[in-house]
């Protein structure tokens, strides 16, 4: 990524659409790439390419790296989570594609890729074409302990949850588990306990 434009890219964006120096907080602006880079991108020509410059861009091509990972495997959680431990409901299928070899990407991620789409679109006439095979779905069994039924495993996957807080819905434990975790659901707690605190104060001094 770097290699092929990414800095160069992420400065010219910068430059045409942040000249008022917004802070990298929201919108498109705190996505991985440009607010690893935000200190970075704020130096003017000059200074970039002087040592504050090299010590800014190293900074954020390091937490660029860390984001990326963090991101890849939030994805992959997400995709497991939702594709392939669900024996309850339809799901699509998934295809597991080898992007790790540049050099091969058409025969190893194009292809098989374009064979998958195709055969969606033509409402699987062409299955016997597609070299690849959906990733199977994971057994309810493989994650029942002992003391646990399937029944109770499905259950706490797929039941509907409710955050009283936020009033939003989640399916199954581990997306509300996730969402009480979040910095969104924390902030929102704490302004109704605030809010709890200041009817309490109004009540006594009444």
């Amino acid at each position: 990524m770097f290699d092929r434009g990414l800095v160069q890219e992420l400065i010219d964006f910068h430059k045409k659409f942040n000249p008022g120096d917004v802070e990298y907080t929201k919108g498109i602006f705190q996505s991985i790439g440009f607010r690893n880079f935000s200190s970075y991108l704020r130096l003017d020509d000059e200074k970039r390419s002087g040592p504050e410059g090299l010590k800014m861009f190293n900074e954020g091509r390091k937490t660029f790296s860390i984001d990326t990972k963090r991101y890849v495997k939030s994805q992959n959680k997400w995709v497991r989570n939702r594709f392939l431990s669900c024996i309850t409901r339809e799901v699509p299928p998934v295809y597991k594609l080898d992007t790790s070899d540049v050099e091969h990407w058409t025969e190893q991620v194009l292809e098989p890729a374009m064979e998958v789409v195709m055969s969606l679109i033509g409402g699987g006439r062409e299955a016997g074409a597609v070299r690849l095979q959906p990733m199977a779905v994971e057994a309810a069994t493989s994650v029942a302990s002992s003391k646990e039924s399937v029944t109770e495993v499905l259950k706490q996957k797929h039941e509907v949850r409710h955050c009283d807080v936020c009033d939003r819905i989640f399916i199954g434990e581990l997306q509300l588990n996730d969402h009480l975790k979040s910095a969104k659901h924390q902030k929102a707690e704490k302004r109704r306990k605030l809010l709890e605190l200041e009817q309490q104060q109004q009540s006594t001094d009444t």
